[in-house]
């Protein structure tokens, strides 16, 4: 099985990017962004968008196909990175369903912002077609990322919810290092904050 990592150029030339972006998170993509989700998503992956115009946004190629996509970069582009963010919310949202949010995106900042170090690389998003996943795509994935940024801390957010994506991480050798909960609504929501060297 022969595995490429390469530069995308967005949703329009694959338009299953959208529903795979959604699976990644699907807990905290219909709580930040309801009903807006597919405008908001179709936007992080269009082609003016920082993830495609600065080749973050890395298709995963089995034989060829595409099977998946990462989302990686420089920690120190996350400024840039949430500004985009928070203006395609305010550009694909209702003024009110903004407004509504606002709290909401406030404290998921202030709960994924805690302890990253401004150095390495983060993984904003690494996600493979249901149908292909169980084959070690997503590992030698993380492997082809690890040595082709050597040397360099690779970080993510987890949903802490997700018992698979987190057993996967845990499998691939990465640590936890700060787990963040904040509550909303009466629910409490939380991300594990992990790392690899």
């Amino acid at each position: 099985m022969t595995i490429m990592l390469e530069s995308i150029s967005g949703w329009t030339q694959y338009p299953q990017l959208e529903a795979w972006y959604y699976s990644a998170d699907p807990i905290f993509h219909k709580l930040g962004y309801g009903s807006h989700a597919s405008k908001i998503i179709k936007a992080h992956l269009d082609a003016d968008s920082l993830f495609v115009q600065r080749q973050f946004l890395q298709g995963i190629f089995v034989n060829q196909k595409l099977v998946g996509f990462v989302i990686i970069y420089p920690v120190k582009e996350s400024a840039a990175i949430h500004q985009m963010s928070y203006q395609y919310l305010k550009t694909h949202m209702s003024r009110l369903g903004y407004l509504r949010r606002k709290k909401l995106y406030r404290q998921t900042a202030q709960m994924l912002n805690k302890a990253i170090v401004d150095s390495g690389y983060y993984i904003h998003t690494l996600t493979i077609a249901p149908q292909y996943q169980g084959q070690g795509i997503g590992s030698i994935t993380i492997d082809r990322l690890r040595d082709r940024y050597k040397n360099q801390k690779l970080s993510l957010h987890v949903n802490d919810q997700n018992d698979r994506a987190v057993k996967f991480y845990l499998q691939n050798r990465f640590a936890f290092d700060f787990h963040g909960q904040m509550r909303y609504q009466g629910h409490y929501y939380g991300e594990y904050l992990m790392s690899k060297i």
